[in-house]
């Protein structure tokens, strides 16, 4: 009975950073402005097999996330459910969180999916309800969603840890990715066509 209490409260706890969002006109234009300019960054005439980067604060991907977060779940097939809040990041000791919060039956549920930032590369998601943390097999059998999710597609540390190709045939590759402080850093390089 003792641990069941336990397991509650640590379920009902709400991360100390974590402010529910409201829409709103500034929202919704800083939501505009950040994806402008991460579109125009990673498509940008860099010099071939120069180090960039990219710096997103969590103020511009919560407005994002808030903004566009529906609408790009539709197009990847992946259903959000109806009960959720406008979701809430933040970038900071080497972890990049999104969390909201979700209603039901139980109550109100603060679920944080949590990306570690180990040696500059993304780890395996996580996810928590309010402080507890749900084990790896529960989330990769009920969430196989989030593992789409999933920013690495190689462990090698001498690989960059995603690559996109752009329109043109250029490539760019992420290198590095941390968090501090509010900001997430990508750093990146293009690569010409091949």
């Amino acid at each position: 009975m003792l641990t069941a209490a336990a397991l509650l409260a640590l379920a009902a706890r709400v991360p100390s950073w974590y402010q529910p969002a409201q829409a709103t006109p500034a929202r919704h234009a800083l939501a505009e402005s950040v994806e402008a300019r991460v579109l125009s960054e990673i498509s940008g005439a860099h010099p071939f097999g120069e180090p960039w980067t990219l710096s997103i604060t969590d103020a511009e991907a919560a407005a994002w996330l808030n903004d566009r977060l529906p609408a790009w779940a539709a197009n990847q097939k992946i259903d959000l459910p109806a009960s959720a809040s406008l979701p809430a990041a933040r970038f900071d000791d080497d972890e990049a969180a999104v969390a909201l919060t979700l209603r039901g039956s139980y109550g109100a549920r603060v679920i944080t999916l949590a990306v570690p930032l180990d040696a500059h590369r993304p780890g395996p998601i996580s996810v928590r309800i309010g402080s507890l943390p749900l084990p790896a097999f529960i989330v990769n059998r009920a969430a196989p969603a989030v593992q789409r999710l999933a920013l690495r597609e190689t462990s090698n540390p001498d690989q960059p840890w995603r690559t996109i190709r752009l329109d043109d045939g250029r490539t760019v590759e992420f290198t590095a990715i941390s968090a501090t402080n509010g900001t997430l850093t990508i750093h990146a390089v293009t690569r010409g066509k091949r």
